[in-house]
């Protein structure tokens, strides 16, 4: 468009990836990670890639989720590399060797999915994941490693909160959150997982 005006017909439909989540979250996969019982022990999924957040931002980052471990006993931190070795070789040499962190490799989508239904809560500086945590078969906190968001509505709705990259505000902001971890009764800003039918619908009322 030359200008900000938006022209014509605007339909809210929700976004297609709660479509996705919703029919891959009814297939009940297990999953095995290895030293991971997910019936006895709070398991966080943590990930972080972002441009933004390599150097000196991703040293901190790691070095809050090294804390987390330390502090709580019945904690595990899940954390899939990034294939990039400017983001794994860090996260490697501060986490490598600790206990209670699983370093493992990049999760296919059915396992990310089925990781989330039975994680504790989320560390994250992933908008996929900020989206796909919203949906009502998830509804899992997520706490944002990034200084801003691009999905605003997930903040504002109470699914996630933004702490920024200093170790200590993601402590603080996990300590809060490790009190009330459930999330209020809000439906995705995203959709419900019809986002697709109401699009074809409406392009068939409207073509």
């Amino acid at each position: 468009l030359e200008n900000s005006d938006v022209r014509g017909l605007i339909f809210k439909t929700g976004n297609t990836v709660i479509d996705a989540l919703m029919l891959m979250v009814k297939n009940n996969r297990e999953i095995e990670i290895d030293g991971i019982n997910w019936e006895t022990q709070k398991v966080i999924l943590a990930t972080v890639h972002r441009r933004e957040n390599w150097g000196e931002n991703l040293v901190n980052i790691a070095e809050g989720f090294k804390s987390i471990a330390d502090d709580n006993l019945d904690t595990i931190l899940i954390i899939p590399l990034h294939r990039n070795a400017i983001v794994r070789e860090p996260l490697k040499k501060i986490l490598g060797d600790h206990p209670r962190i699983k370093l493992i490799e990049p999760l296919n989508y059915a396992d990310l999915i089925e990781t989330l239904k039975r994680c504790y809560l989320v560390l994250t500086d992933s908008g996929g994941i900020q989206e796909e945590a919203t949906a009502s078969s998830i509804k899992k906190k997520v706490i944002v490693v990034r200084k801003t968001t691009d999905r605003p509505e997930a903040v504002l709705g109470g699914f996630s909160e933004i702490v920024g990259t200093n170790y200590n505000n993601i402590l603080k902001s996990l300590k809060k959150t490790a009190k009330n971890p459930s999330i209020i009764k809000k439906k995705s800003p995203y959709g419900d997982g019809n986002s697709a039918k109401k699009i074809i619908q409406h392009l068939k009322n409207n073509l």
